[in-house]
C-alpha cells in the first residue's frame, strides 16, 4: 500500500510508521522502515520542525533511490504549471499522508457508516452518521442507512480499496 515500483520492477516500500501528532509542527514528525525489494535496506524520520527527513542506513542506497525516483517517479506541481521532479523525501511525505489517511478512513469506518449523496450539491463529499451508544458499526447500521437513503454511496458496503479511494478523493 505505501510502495512505489519502478520501471525495472524493483520495488520500494515504507512499513512500520511512527507518527507523534502533538510534535508535528511544519512538518509531520514521523519514522518509518524502508524496504527495497523486501529486504529493508534503512530508516527515515523527521522531527517535525520543518526540517529534512533524517535517513539511518546506508547512504549509497539512499543516493541510488534519489535518483531512481527523479527519473521514474511522476513529477508534480504546487500551484503553478512547473513541474518538479519527485525526490526519496516528497514520495515519504506523501506515504505518511496515505497512511495517516488510512488510519483515520479506519477509525471512522469502525464507529461510523460512511456515505457520499450523488444528489447534494457536493457530490464527492464524504459524509457520516453515527448511532449514539455504538462504538462498532454492524452490517444491520449499514442496512437502515442503505435502506432509508438508497441513493447513498455507502463506503461501508464496498471492498476496502474501493471505499479508501473514495475517501481520499473526497477528503
Amino acid at each position: 500500500m505505501f510502495s512505489f515500483t519502478f520501471k525495472n520492477g524493483d520495488t520500494v516500500e515504507l512499513k512500520a510508521f511512527k507518527h507523534s501528532a502533538f510534535a508535528s509542527q511544519e512538518t509531520h514528525c514521523y519514522e518509518a522502515t524502508v524496504y527495497f525489494n523486501g529486504k529493508r535496506v534503512g530508516g527515515v524520520s523527521n522531527q517535525g520542525h520543518g526540517g529534512s527527513d533524517s535517513w539511518e542506513g546506508d547512504y549509497s542506497v539512499l543516493r541510488d533511490l534519489e535518483a531512481r525516483c527523479k527519473t521514474d517517479m511522476p513529477k508534480w506541481s504546487l500551484y503553478d504549471d512547473e513541474k518538479h521532479d519527485t525526490t526519496f523525501e516528497i514520495w515519504c511525505g506523501e506515504q505518511v499522508n496515505k497512511w495517516l489517511s488510512h488510519k483515520d478512513f479506519k477509525r471512522t469506518m469502525r464507529s461510523n457508516v460512511v456515505f457520499t449523496d450523488p444528489t447534494s450539491d457536493d457530490p464527492k463529499a464524504i459524509r457520516y452518521i453515527g448511532f449514539k451508544g455504538t462504538r462498532k458499526i454492524t452490517q444491520a447500521h449499514v442496512a437502515h442507512i442503505t435502506n432509508k437513503y438508497p441513493s447513498y454511496q455507502v463506503l461501508n458496503d464496498m471492498p476496502e480499496s474501493d471505499a479508501l479511494a473514495i475517501w481520499q478523493g473526497g477528503v
